[in-house]
């Protein structure tokens, strides 16, 4: 995975195909010191021409377009480009759109009458929320809790799950909280392939511990 660097500017990319839009995007950008601005693209078609020979962070993708549009470009820049951020730009604050595209792996959604600050904003955030790329599962779900032996299983199964590639679910999830949006694994596990695990034991009196346990490179 690129690790990003703090100390550089935020690269980004934005594909619109009204020009003056992209021109007014680009000017009120140009003041903060902590993004760059490094491609334009009026078609999805292009960007992903671009996209060979750029590495934005972010992308700022509009939804209509002509030749290729922003919702048939999503899905392309997630199989090609996993790691990169994706803003989706509409006129319209379609709620049944956002979830659709959220589903297919928008990161963000602004519309068009956003102000600068906003784009500013959603950009940072967009970037800087690593939390959601994380799978948080409660093994205690499963297994209750087993006391002075609870860091030790937890441990085990962190290991067990880097060695068969599956993460553990939170099993009885039913009511999860609304204020918690990150991914907790609800109720079913699920494939995938981890090279670190961190194990989170917190137990009575404050004596809490973190393990991160990763496979051995050769």
């Amino acid at each position: 995975m690129k690790k990003f660097d703090p100390s550089r500017p935020i690269k980004v990319a934005i594909a619109d195909d009204h020009a003056l839009f992209r021109q007014g995007v680009r000017t009120a950008l140009s003041v903060r010191k902590d993004i760059e601005m490094i491609a334009e693209a009026d078609n999805g078609m292009q960007l992903l021409n671009l996209l060979k020979h750029i590495e934005p962070d972010v992308i700022l993708l509009d939804i209509q377009m002509p030749i290729m549009d922003g919702i048939t470009t999503l899905p392309e820049i997630r199989k090609l480009y996993p790691e990169v951020k994706v803003i989706i730009l509409s006129m319209h604050n379609d709620h049944s759109m956002i979830s659709k595209l959220m589903e297919v792996g928008a990161n963000s959604y602004l519309t068009k009458n956003s102000d600068s600050e906003t784009i500013y904003q959603a950009i940072k955030t967009c970037f800087g929320n690593h939390a959601y790329q994380l799978a948080i599962s409660s093994t205690k779900s499963m297994l209750g809790h087993t006391f002075g032996a609870a860091g030790a299983i937890e441990a085990a199964i962190a290991v067990l799950s880097i060695v068969h590639g599956i993460i553990p679910p939170t099993i009885n999830l039913d009511h999860p909280d609304p204020a918690c949006d990150l991914d907790v694994v609800p109720n079913r596990g699920r494939p995938a392939k981890l090279n670190y695990v961190m194990s989170n034991s917190f137990g009575f009196g404050g004596i809490n511990a973190c393990v991160i346990l990763g496979k051995v490179r050769e």
